[in-house]
């Protein structure tokens, strides 16, 4: 099984609790909803009800920016990279909490994610399908290693998986133009 890491900006906190609780790759009950208040983002993380070692295999984060101190849309993906690094996770999930997940809850795509791993070659980037794209995206870690981060200096938000998407293109000698 792959280690899987997804992380979630907040703004709307309705419409962030109602796409944790269509969640099934962690207990919904555990996600703490922290409201807004002053200061720095909050940052929740709770992990999955399988572990293997010492460190979980499916940990989920949740940014809850707020209206006074908002990181954006790249900056609270990069909490997920550096956390991705640093508990070395295989996977991160960009995941937008306009996502409602299907009955799988989600399970489908980090059991994908766990099979992916073992192909040959392996994807770098994986889209979870129904044209969600940048709204729910897994990237490997070596991916983002080669890549780099998301550029913050498209805050709070747009162009930042433009931006991603030519550094990608340029990091793997990708001709976006060819037929």
């Amino acid at each position: 099984m792959s280690r899987v890491l997804v992380i979630l900006p907040s703004i709307d906190l309705d419409t962030t609790r109602a796409c944790i609780q269509t969640m099934r790759f962690v207990d919904p009950a555990t996600v703490p909803i922290l409201t807004a208040g002053h200061g720095r983002p909050d940052i929740a993380s709770v992990t999955g009800p399988d572990w293997t070692g010492m460190s979980p295999d499916v940990r989920l984060t949740v940014v809850y920016n707020k209206p006074e101190h908002n990181l954006g849309v790249a900056g609270s993906w990069n909490v997920g990279v550096a956390q991705m690094f640093e508990d070395r996770y295989d996977w991160l999930v960009v995941c937008s909490a306009a996502v409602r997940f299907g009955p799988p809850g989600g399970r489908d795509l980090i059991k994908f994610l766990g099979e992916a791993a073992q192909a040959i070659p392996r994807p770098k980037v994986i889209e979870a399908g129904r044209d969600l794209g940048w709204h729910l995206l897994a990237f490997h870690r070596d991916t983002l290693r080669h890549v780099g981060p998301f550029d913050t200096i498209f805050h709070p938000a747009y162009y930042e998986d433009r931006d991603w998407s030519v550094r990608f293109q340029r990091a793997y000698g990708v001709n976006a133009n060819a037929p």
